[in-house]
């Protein structure tokens, strides 16, 4: 048993001074290696490089709007008949005849155009005329907002995408 104890105390020992003399050559490799290569302070600092960003306006050339003048005759003709310049005609004949009611002259010739009956205001609506004539200040969204716009006599539609 001595025996043992005398061997591993010869082992720590060469373990120790195995490690003192590892730590100590990596240390000096360490200190070579950032002595000739790297880590070097540059004092003073060098300048701060950043992008410089112009701000200002550039002044856009005007744009010169040409005006001109309606083409106007030099006397007036009220005998003479009027010329079409473009006809207004559809390039596709009709089979059938048109009989909406925009389209039936009266017999003076004009077109009549039906007014649009009134519609039946619903309760809702009305409150909310009720509550915006109030002087309390409303705060609408979505529905409420259409609602509100429908009170005050806007109006309001479908959108193409919803």
């Amino acid at each position: 048993m001595q025996n043992d104890q005398i061997i591993r105390q010869k082992r720590e020992r060469n373990a120790l001074i195995t490690g003192i003399a590892m730590t100590v050559v990596l240390h000096a490799c360490a200190l070579v290696l950032v002595s000739f290569t790297g880590l070097k302070y540059i004092y003073p600092p060098p300048q701060e490089q950043s992008m410089l960003i112009d701000f200002t306006e550039v002044e856009e050339p005007a744009v010169q709007e040409l005006t001109g003048q309606e083409p106007t005759a030099e006397e007036i003709d009220l005998e003479r008949p009027v010329e079409l310049v473009q006809r207004s005609e559809s390039p596709f004949e009709g089979e059938r005849e048109n009989l909406t009611p925009e389209t039936k002259p009266d017999p003076v010739g004009d077109v009549e155009v039906p007014t649009p009956e009134p519609k039946e205001e619903p309760a809702l609506i009305a409150e909310v005329r009720k509550l915006a004539l109030s002087g309390i200040p409303l705060f609408a969204i979505c529905l409420g907002h259409q609602l509100t716009a429908l009170a005050m006599g806007g109006d309001t539609a479908r959108l193409k995408f919803g």
